[in-house]
């Protein structure tokens, strides 16, 4: 349990908290999936009239897609914050506006919410608690949380309990999805998206926020992989847990979405609360950014959904998370390059950044490589000169503002990214959505060179013993280094140097191929001759047969070959034929001994 010393004073009171609406549940019609077909349809129409006669603009664009999902809702809002990720694909207009859409708070009636519990629990509900709020006070298309206090602990808990009808409306959104992505693939609209991939990713986005097993799984790994107390995790109350029902401590403090609120509405009242609270904003966005690299790159796992309403300030600097459905881990080698990307903005190594940058993609298509690590340099020079000027809008300078310049950078170039590093650029974006209330005028250059080297330090207390002299901990931080920078060529220039033989490879490629098609060609040319060979041995043999066969002018040409005795004429035929042979045979083989026809290097990442 967190320490009750930690909590803060009220700065928001329980009258000014938003008040949920609550809605009837719905049956799913039958006809849903029809319906959102022909709507799908009818925008697509729109759209491409408006684009042919020249009257639709990128925010125009963007408004109606926007608008769509957001009538829809549940499912589809997940959509579009996945489609959101692609900012190297889609415009920054369209990308900015999907990754705004927010689940409505929208509740359902507490009769409701009560026959899921008991059916849960497989109890009555006033078994379990002796107190338990009727109306939520969090919701979103999942699930709904109330407060109650549990029975047997006298603790106040949050019990966040699904929708009755999540399971099937989910279901068949999922399946119009599919059916859109394979439809997308089959048209070749958009090829560098990998639209199944895409719809993979968002099933097994709800299959973790639908079944809360998972979120309780990840609230246990949290405790363990953050044993640093300024940044806590609420308990986990499993005996009372399902795959529908989740019950967690109840953290009685103040959100970063209250901070945002004061800041416009009340910032003086604000300044004070932070004061007698001795809470210092630019220090806890200082912790909260080092934690989420620490999650990423220590524990290989991370908290993708830091917004400000997940975020709660603790007294003293503290911080506690909520919300882990969103909770993520990747590849370990794919992991240690995005690590290096990192790292190498922090130590403004933009040559390995560059390279580092094609390994971090799925494809690599024949490119000019210097090309497109000059431009890789040059876009990355530029955000680190933006990060030191102070005035500077938030998102020109941010760390998700890089990787997005990078993205779009190798996309001009026909490279595309991995879905497992959109993932993590997209929990970036979500961080930056607290951190930019929190400390707008944060350097995120110092701040990477801030984490890496306490993650130094900590890895060398980790291999000494506390009493080791500081010069033996100096030739340890040495080692590690040297350490670090043979797992990086070994790692990383070898996949360069495999790649440059690809390219060779791609070129003998092409050779092969123009080789395999002239020969081809030629042996149709022989083979042609032959058969004028043949015709004209037999027209002379039996003069006036080729016509009737033929037709006058076919038998003419025929006639006006070389005369030749027919033991010539079969020996010449026959080199004609061998020779046809021969060339076939060539061109086959230069045919075959292509590695690949399909123009792309795909990267074994």
């Amino acid at each position: 349990m967190i320490d009750s010393a930690l909590t803060p004073t009220r700065l928001v009171r329980p009258d000014q908290r938003r008040i949920m609406p609550i809605l009837e549940i719905e049956p799913v019609p039958h006809w849903y999936m029809a319906r959102v077909l022909w709507r799908l349809a009818a925008w697509a129409v729109v759209v491409g009239w408006r684009r042919l006669t020249g009257r639709l603009t990128p925010e125009q664009n963007a408004r109606h897609l926007v608008q769509l999902l957001d009538r829809w809702g549940g499912l589809w809002i997940m959509v579009g914050q996945l489609l959101s990720m692609r900012v190297d694909f889609f415009s920054a207009t369209l990308c900015r506006r999907l990754s705004s859409l927010q689940t409505r708070p929208i509740g359902f009636p507490f009769e409701d919410a009560r026959r899921v519990v008991e059916r849960e629990l497989g109890r009555p509900l006033d078994d379990v608690f002796d107190e338990f709020t009727p109306e939520p006070f969090a919701t979103n298309w999942v699930s709904q949380i109330h407060r109650a206090r549990l029975r047997r602990e006298q603790v106040w808990t949050a019990v966040k309990v699904q929708r009755p009808d999540v399971g099937e409306r989910f279901g068949r959104e999922l399946a119009i999805v599919s059916r859109l992505a394979a439809w997308m693939e089959r048209l070749r609209l958009g090829s560098g998206i990998a639209w199944q991939v895409g719809a993979w990713e968002l099933r097994q986005i709800v299959e973790q926020e639908t079944d809360f097993r998972y979120e309780a799984s990840a609230i246990r790994r949290m405790r363990v992989n953050l044993p640093n107390k300024r940044v806590q995790v609420p308990e986990v109350f499993e005996s009372y847990c399902t795959s529908r029902l989740l019950v967690t401590e109840f953290i009685h403090a103040t959100l970063v979405s209250d901070i945002v609120r004061f800041s416009h509405d009340d910032p003086g009242h604000l300044r004070v609360w932070l004061r007698e609270n001795q809470i210092d904003l630019p220090v806890v966005a200082r912790r909260l950014f080092r934690s989420f690299l620490r999650q990423l790159f220590e524990d290989n796992f991370y908290h993708g959904d830091l917004y400000p309403e997940n975020v709660v300030l603790l007294r003293d600097n503290r911080l506690a998370l909520l919300h882990f459905g969103g909770c993520g881990f990747t590849d370990r080698e794919y992991l240690e390059k995005i690590r290096i990307f990192f790292r190498t903005l922090a130590t403004r190594d933009y040559a390995k950044a560059a390279d580092v940058s094609l390994l971090l993609c799925t494809t690599l298509p024949h490119i000019d490589v210097d090309r497109v690590k000059e431009d890789l340099i040059r876009v990355l020079r530029a955000w680190t000169a933006r990060t030191y000027v102070a005035d500077l809008p938030y998102d020109q300078k941010s760390i998700d503002n890089a990787t997005v310049e990078v993205m779009r950078t190798l996309y001009q170039h026909r490279c595309t990214m991995d879905w497992g590093f959109l993932r993590i650029r997209r929990a970036i974006a979500v961080l930056d959505a607290s951190l930019v209330n929190l400390y707008p005028q944060v350097n995120y250059s110092e701040l990477c060179e801030d984490y890496f080297r306490r993650a130094e330090r900590r890895r060398i207390q980790q291999l000494s013993p506390r009493a080791l002299a500081a010069r033996l901990a100096g030739s340890a931080l040495r080692a590690l280094d040297i350490q670090d920078r043979v797992s990086e060529f070994t790692m990383f220039y070898g996949p360069i140097i495999r790649r440059r033989a690809q390219v060779f490879e791609s070129v003998t490629d092409r050779v092969s191929y123009l080789l395999g098609t002239l020969l081809g060609q030629t042996s149709i040319v022989v083979a042609v001759l032959g058969l004028l060979l043949v015709v004209g041995l037999v027209e002379r043999a039996r003069p006036g047969s080729v016509a009737w066969i033929l037709g006058d002018q076919f038998a003419s040409a025929a006639r006006r070959l070389p005369s030749v005795g027919l033991t010539l004429g079969l020996a010449t035929l026959a080199v004609i034929a061998y020779a046809t042979v021969v060339l076939r045979r060539l061109s086959r083989r230069f045919f075959e001994d292509r590695p690949d026809a399909s123009g792309a290097t795909t990267l074994g990442l």
